[in-house]
């Protein structure tokens, strides 16, 4: 969830655009998410500083028409059962454990529960063909873990390992030269051979891999398919 002061930034961005000193520029913003996923990061923050910082507590919150969907397309039917208990869990109707003194513990299903990092990759990819790789994810909290799980799902993939060198410094003779251009520098360079496409962030499936260069197919967004 963004937090409301990016709401406020959207609205001075449009009423500065529009000329208009209305909400949003006169605009009709459409927003859609979901109260029940992660609150705003406020760092360091106590729990009352994360509510403040809610859309909800937002001075625009007023001028907010709300619509509910009432039916998810896309929850199978065998997974009726565990969209419901989401849905009590958003909303804070789960039963707690009577003993936790605070209230605050409750009973997640057992089947929710894996026990290490293979389980999990076994769960997720496990007999996936490899053009369906990129078609499925696994969010982890830190990460450390993203890096191990990563490892677990390349071993399954048949390959052949590749070692290359790679080099973040200026070439050049005068040594006090190499202090004028840092790593951030060397970062802001596009070189005329580098595509637009491959901003940071981009998935890549590795075709081929060659002495001086990776050959690598974009798996996602409107590049997908594109070989660079």
């Amino acid at each position: 969830m963004i937090p409301k002061y990016a709401l406020s930034a959207i609205d001075k961005l449009l009423q500065d655009i529009c000329n208009n000193n209305f909400p949003f520029g006169g605009k009709v913003i459409l927003m859609g998410g979901d109260f029940r996923q992660i609150l705003p990061v406020v760092k360091r923050g106590r729990p009352a500083e994360v509510i403040e910082s809610c859309l909800k507590c937002s001075e625009h919150w007023q001028y907010v028409q709300r619509f509910s969907l009432t039916v998810n397309m896309r929850v199978q039917i065998e997974e009726e059962e565990f969209s419901q208990w989401l849905l009590k869990l958003g909303g804070g109707t789960l039963p707690v454990k009577p003993e936790d003194p605070l209230r605050e513990c409750i009973e997640i299903p057992e089947q929710c529960f894996l026990s290490d990092n293979e389980s999990i990759v076994e769960k997720i990819f496990g007999g996936a063909e490899e053009a369906d790789y990129a078609k499925r994810a696994i969010l982890t909290p830190t990460n450390v873990d993203s890096l191990a799980i990563n490892e677990e799902v390349l071993h399954r993939l048949p390959s052949d390992v590749k070692t290359y060198l790679s080099s973040d410094s200026i070439d050049t003779d005068d040594l006090n030269e190499i202090n004028n251009f840092p790593v951030e520098f060397l970062n802001s360079l596009t070189p005329s051979d580098l595509k637009g496409e491959l901003c940071n962030g981009t998935r890549l499936m590795v075709r081929a891999l060659h002495n001086n260069y990776i050959d690598g197919e974009v798996l996602t967004g409107v590049s997908a398919g594109n070989r660079n």
